[in-house]
Protein backbone atom coordinates (compact mmCIF):
# COMPACT_ATOMS: atom_id res chain seq x y z
CA UNK A 1 0.00 0.00 0.00
CA UNK A 2 1.10 3.33 -0.90
CA UNK A 3 1.80 6.41 1.75
CA UNK A 4 -0.22 9.44 0.62
CA UNK A 5 1.12 11.68 2.98
CA UNK A 6 -1.20 14.23 1.59
CA UNK A 7 -3.99 12.36 3.11
CA UNK A 8 -2.62 11.96 6.64
CA UNK A 9 -4.67 12.73 9.81
CA UNK A 10 -4.39 12.59 13.16
CA UNK A 11 -6.33 11.35 15.97
CA UNK A 12 -5.08 10.79 19.34
CA UNK A 13 -6.18 8.07 21.76
CA UNK A 14 -4.83 6.52 24.92
CA UNK A 15 -6.73 4.57 27.71
CA UNK A 16 -9.91 3.82 27.14
CA UNK A 17 -10.77 6.97 25.29
CA UNK A 18 -9.42 10.26 23.27
CA UNK A 19 -6.57 12.02 24.42
CA UNK A 20 -7.83 15.48 26.18
CA UNK A 21 -6.97 17.84 29.34
CA UNK A 22 -5.03 21.25 28.96
CA UNK A 23 -1.16 20.70 29.03
CA UNK A 24 1.50 22.92 30.93
CA UNK A 25 4.61 23.65 29.49
CA UNK A 26 6.73 20.93 30.11
CA UNK A 27 9.19 18.53 27.80
CA UNK A 28 7.62 15.58 26.20
CA UNK A 29 9.44 12.52 24.25
CA UNK A 30 7.81 10.80 21.19
CA UNK A 31 9.20 7.86 19.52
CA UNK A 32 7.31 7.21 16.21
CA UNK A 33 6.50 3.85 14.50
CA UNK A 34 4.32 2.63 11.37
CA UNK A 35 2.59 -0.44 10.88
CA UNK A 36 2.32 0.49 6.84
CA UNK A 37 3.94 -2.61 5.22
CA UNK A 38 6.02 -0.56 2.81
CA UNK A 39 8.48 1.99 3.97
CA UNK A 40 7.77 4.72 6.91
CA UNK A 41 6.34 8.10 5.56
CA UNK A 42 8.91 11.15 4.82
CA UNK A 43 9.21 12.89 7.83
CA UNK A 44 6.46 14.71 9.83
CA UNK A 45 6.94 17.97 11.15
CA UNK A 46 5.78 18.75 14.75
CA UNK A 47 4.64 22.12 15.56
CA UNK A 48 2.43 23.67 18.23
CA UNK A 49 -0.33 25.39 17.76
CA UNK A 50 0.15 29.94 18.00
CA UNK A 51 3.86 29.20 17.44
CA UNK A 52 5.71 30.89 14.54
CA UNK A 53 8.73 28.86 15.44
CA UNK A 54 10.25 26.28 12.47
CA UNK A 55 8.66 22.90 13.28
CA UNK A 56 10.47 19.77 14.94
CA UNK A 57 10.97 16.98 12.72
CA UNK A 58 9.58 13.70 14.13
CA UNK A 59 11.38 10.60 12.26
CA UNK A 60 9.18 7.55 11.66
CA UNK A 61 10.63 3.97 12.07
CA UNK A 62 8.86 0.59 11.43
CA UNK A 63 10.44 -0.22 14.80
CA UNK A 64 11.11 0.95 18.52
CA UNK A 65 14.29 1.73 19.84
CA UNK A 66 15.82 3.92 22.00
CA UNK A 67 15.45 6.87 19.93
CA UNK A 68 12.77 9.64 19.99
CA UNK A 69 12.34 13.06 19.80
CA UNK A 70 11.79 15.85 22.84
CA UNK A 71 9.18 18.26 22.11
CA UNK A 72 9.22 21.24 24.41
CA UNK A 73 5.91 22.06 24.83
CA UNK A 74 3.78 25.14 25.60
CA UNK A 75 0.70 23.45 24.57
CA UNK A 76 -0.64 20.39 24.12
CA UNK A 77 -2.27 20.66 20.77
CA UNK A 78 -0.16 20.07 17.82
CA UNK A 79 -0.37 20.32 14.14
CA UNK A 80 1.86 18.30 11.87
CA UNK A 81 2.90 19.32 8.69
CA UNK A 82 5.75 17.85 5.60
CA UNK A 83 7.39 21.48 6.15
CA UNK A 84 9.67 22.69 8.99
CA UNK A 85 8.25 26.28 7.98
CA UNK A 86 5.45 27.47 10.27
CA UNK A 87 3.93 29.31 7.83
CA UNK A 88 3.23 25.18 6.73
CA UNK A 89 0.55 25.12 9.39
CA UNK A 90 -1.76 27.31 6.89
CA UNK A 91 -1.28 25.10 3.78
CA UNK A 92 -3.97 22.45 3.34
CA UNK A 93 -1.85 20.56 0.88
CA UNK A 94 1.31 20.65 3.85
CA UNK A 95 -1.13 20.00 6.82
CA UNK A 96 -1.60 16.42 7.73
CA UNK A 97 -3.71 16.84 10.96
CA UNK A 98 -3.73 17.56 14.59
CA UNK A 99 -2.76 15.50 17.74
CA UNK A 100 -3.77 16.53 21.15
CA UNK A 101 -1.56 15.53 24.20
CA UNK A 102 -2.89 15.58 27.72
CA UNK A 103 -1.42 16.81 31.08
CA UNK A 104 -0.57 13.42 32.35
CA UNK A 105 1.71 12.48 28.88
CA UNK A 106 5.41 13.01 29.35
CA UNK A 107 6.40 9.99 27.05
CA UNK A 108 4.50 8.78 24.37
CA UNK A 109 4.24 6.40 21.40
CA UNK A 110 2.70 7.48 17.94
CA UNK A 111 1.64 4.79 16.23
CA UNK A 112 0.63 5.63 12.27
CA UNK A 113 -1.48 2.52 10.55
CA UNK A 114 -3.49 2.67 7.47
CA UNK A 115 -7.17 3.32 7.30
CA UNK A 116 -9.84 1.58 4.97
CA UNK A 117 -11.03 2.21 1.51
CA UNK A 118 -10.04 6.11 0.38
CA UNK A 119 -10.56 7.28 4.29
CA UNK A 120 -7.32 9.03 5.49
CA UNK A 121 -4.37 7.55 7.50
CA UNK A 122 -4.14 7.84 11.02
CA UNK A 123 -1.93 8.35 13.74
CA UNK A 124 -2.53 7.16 17.64
CA UNK A 125 -0.94 8.27 20.72
CA UNK A 126 0.09 5.52 23.40
CA UNK A 127 0.97 6.74 26.68
CA UNK A 128 5.05 5.52 27.14
CA UNK A 129 5.01 5.78 30.97
CA UNK A 130 5.66 2.43 33.09
CA UNK A 131 2.54 3.11 34.60
CA UNK A 132 0.35 2.80 31.37
CA UNK A 133 2.77 0.14 29.76
CA UNK A 134 4.44 -1.33 32.19
CA UNK A 135 7.80 -4.15 31.82
CA UNK A 136 7.05 -7.29 31.22
CA UNK A 137 3.85 -6.60 29.51
CA UNK A 138 1.91 -7.14 26.55
CA UNK A 139 -0.32 -3.46 25.75
CA UNK A 140 -3.29 -4.38 22.92
CA UNK A 141 -4.16 -1.35 20.91
CA UNK A 142 -7.58 -1.93 19.29
CA UNK A 143 -7.79 0.13 16.75
CA UNK A 144 -11.75 -1.23 15.56
CA UNK A 145 -14.63 -0.79 17.13
CA UNK A 146 -15.48 -4.16 17.66
CA UNK A 147 -14.53 -6.09 21.26
CA UNK A 148 -11.53 -8.46 20.82
CA UNK A 149 -10.68 -11.22 23.11
CA UNK A 150 -7.42 -12.50 23.75
CA UNK A 151 -6.42 -15.77 25.32
CA UNK A 152 -3.79 -16.89 26.55
CA UNK A 153 -2.78 -20.10 28.17
CA UNK A 154 -6.48 -20.35 28.35
CA UNK A 155 -6.96 -17.12 30.37
CA UNK A 156 -9.42 -14.44 28.41
CA UNK A 157 -8.62 -10.87 28.12
CA UNK A 158 -11.12 -8.62 26.68
CA UNK A 159 -10.34 -5.69 24.55
CA UNK A 160 -12.94 -2.95 24.31
CA UNK A 161 -13.15 -0.94 20.91
CA UNK A 162 -11.33 1.49 20.29
CA UNK A 163 -9.38 1.78 23.51
CA UNK A 164 -5.70 0.20 25.13
CA UNK A 165 -6.15 -2.77 27.31
CA UNK A 166 -2.54 -3.83 29.27
CA UNK A 167 -2.01 -7.22 30.35
CA UNK A 168 0.59 -7.08 33.05
CA UNK A 169 1.20 -10.68 33.82
CA UNK A 170 0.62 -12.66 31.24
CA UNK A 171 0.19 -16.39 31.99
CA UNK A 172 3.19 -18.51 30.59
CA UNK A 173 3.85 -22.47 30.15
CA UNK A 174 6.90 -23.79 31.19
CA UNK A 175 8.88 -22.29 28.37
CA UNK A 176 7.94 -18.82 29.52
CA UNK A 177 5.84 -18.41 26.40
CA UNK A 178 2.00 -18.26 26.26
CA UNK A 179 -0.23 -20.06 23.72
CA UNK A 180 -2.77 -17.42 22.05
CA UNK A 181 -5.74 -17.69 20.61
CA UNK A 182 -7.67 -14.11 19.20
CA UNK A 183 -10.70 -13.42 18.70
CA UNK A 184 -13.60 -10.49 17.80
CA UNK A 185 -17.28 -9.59 17.62
CA UNK A 186 -19.21 -6.81 16.09
CA UNK A 187 -21.25 -6.73 18.96
CA UNK A 188 -22.81 -8.63 21.83
CA UNK A 189 -24.39 -11.78 21.47
CA UNK A 190 -22.51 -12.30 18.19
CA UNK A 191 -20.80 -15.04 17.91
CA UNK A 192 -16.96 -14.60 18.26
CA UNK A 193 -14.94 -15.24 15.30
CA UNK A 194 -11.36 -16.61 15.44
CA UNK A 195 -8.67 -13.77 13.79
CA UNK A 196 -5.23 -14.98 14.88
CA UNK A 197 -3.58 -18.00 16.86
CA UNK A 198 0.20 -19.15 17.89
CA UNK A 199 2.81 -18.11 20.75
CA UNK A 200 3.73 -14.70 22.39
CA UNK A 201 6.97 -15.12 24.30
CA UNK A 202 6.63 -13.69 27.56
CA UNK A 203 8.50 -10.01 27.27
CA UNK A 204 10.86 -10.62 29.73
CA UNK A 205 11.93 -7.07 31.23
CA UNK A 206 10.78 -5.55 28.21
CA UNK A 207 7.23 -5.18 26.24
CA UNK A 208 4.81 -5.73 23.51
CA UNK A 209 2.34 -3.62 21.96
CA UNK A 210 0.11 -5.78 20.00
CA UNK A 211 -2.29 -3.75 17.51
CA UNK A 212 -5.31 -5.04 16.34
CA UNK A 213 -6.50 -3.00 12.94
CA UNK A 214 -9.03 -3.93 9.88
CA UNK A 215 -6.38 -4.57 6.89
CA UNK A 216 -7.71 -1.78 4.46
CA UNK A 217 -7.18 -4.17 1.50
CA UNK A 218 -8.12 -7.88 2.37
CA UNK A 219 -11.06 -6.02 5.20
CA UNK A 220 -9.64 -9.01 7.55
CA UNK A 221 -8.94 -7.93 11.36
CA UNK A 222 -5.08 -8.55 12.24
CA UNK A 223 -2.86 -8.19 15.03
CA UNK A 224 0.42 -6.65 14.02
CA UNK A 225 2.99 -6.90 17.01
CA UNK A 226 5.94 -4.41 17.64
CA UNK A 227 8.49 -5.08 20.36
CA UNK A 228 9.94 -2.24 22.08
CA UNK A 229 13.69 -2.83 23.34
CA UNK A 230 12.98 -0.19 25.90
CA UNK A 231 12.82 -1.09 29.25
CA UNK A 232 11.14 1.05 31.98
CA UNK A 233 11.19 1.28 35.47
Amino acid sequence: MSFDMKKLWMVGVAGAGCLAGSLQAKDVEIRAITVFQNQPPAEVYVHQEGSTSPGTALSVKRYLNRESTTLDLKTGKLILTTEASAKSVNDEAKCLGKIEVPGKVSRGILVFVPAEGDQPATAHLVDDSAKAFPSGSFLVLNLTPMTVRVELEGKDFECSGNAQTPIKDPPVDERSASAMRAFYREQEGDEWIQVSSGRWPHPGKKRVLQVVMRDPQSKSVQLRGVTDVVEVD
